[in-house]
């Protein structure tokens, strides 16, 4: 990492793991809750009310991506000889966007474009996954198989199934 913005990268790297540990550290334990919650619910509705407000959790997660770049950037402006108003920051990420899309394949622009979709993707994952969770909960709660019947049921009533079925 030669480059002039070296530093900068350097000293952003320090606000972002900070923030970043609050928001997990944060989410942990509203996710231990929010399944605590879920497990004593005994309506489905209820359940999967639950299972919901962590999907919301995944969401703000990436949302809270975009803040902490956008304002540790703006905490380093001030560290260093060229501070900046947070307005001026959210305006140099919007001319950024602007300019990658108007000229993809620019030096700056493809290195902002690569930057982007790394952070993009590793933002989006815990969200995609969160998503893919839910959805595969809701389905197994919503359309259960005839296994998961058995599974579910009480051992002497799955008994009496599976002695039935063979």
């Amino acid at each position: 990492m030669m480059t002039h913005e070296a530093a900068h990268y350097v000293k952003l790297q320090i606000p972002v793991g900070f923030l970043g540990a609050l928001f997990d550290s944060l989410s942990f334990f509203v996710t231990i809750w929010i399944i605590r919650r879920a497990l004593s619910s005994s309506k489905t509705s209820e359940y999967i009310f639950h299972l919901s407000l962590d999907l919301v959790i995944a969401v703000l997660a990436t949302f809270w991506v975009l803040f902490v770049f956008t304002f540790s950037g703006w905490m380093i402006s001030l560290w260093e000889t060229a501070p900046e108003q947070l307005a001026e920051r959210g305006t140099k990420y919007t001319n950024r966007a602007i300019q990658a899309i108007q000229d993809p394949t620019g030096r700056e622009n493809a290195k902002n474009i690569y930057f982007g979709l790394i952070m993009g993707v590793s933002a989006a994952l815990p969200t995609c996954l969160h998503v893919g969770l839910f959805l595969y909960s809701l389905f197994r709660k919503l359309f259960p198989s005839d296994k998961t019947k058995v599974e579910n049921s009480p051992p002497e009533k799955a008994a009496t199934q599976e002695s039935d079925s063979a």
